[in-house]
């Protein structure tokens, strides 16, 4: 019993020297260096046609209070953007 109170105590002090004796180092960020790599510009995405029809399909695992409000949240949102949901 003596001798794994010992052991104990001698694990106890070596994890607190471990754990204090080095500071840490603060790193600091690697550098970029600026190229004169040509750059992309930007372009336009395609907005879908006017005369598609966008259908949002939603999908409930069972009909509660919560997802009774989720559900009318969602077809509100479908009306006021003009999606059928």
């Amino acid at each position: 019993m003596k001798f794994q109170r010992v052991v104990t105590f001698l694990m106890l002090v070596a994890f607190v020297l471990a754990a204090c004796s080095t500071p840490a180092t603060p790193t600091a960020a690697p550098v970029v260096e600026p190229t004169d790599a040509p750059v992309a510009e930007p372009t336009e995405a395609e907005a879908p046609a006017a005369d598609s029809d966008i259908q949002i399909g939603y999908v409930l695992h069972g009909l509660n209070n919560f997802t009774q409000v989720i559900l009318q949240g969602a077809q509100d949102a479908g009306a006021a953007l003009g999606v059928d949901v």
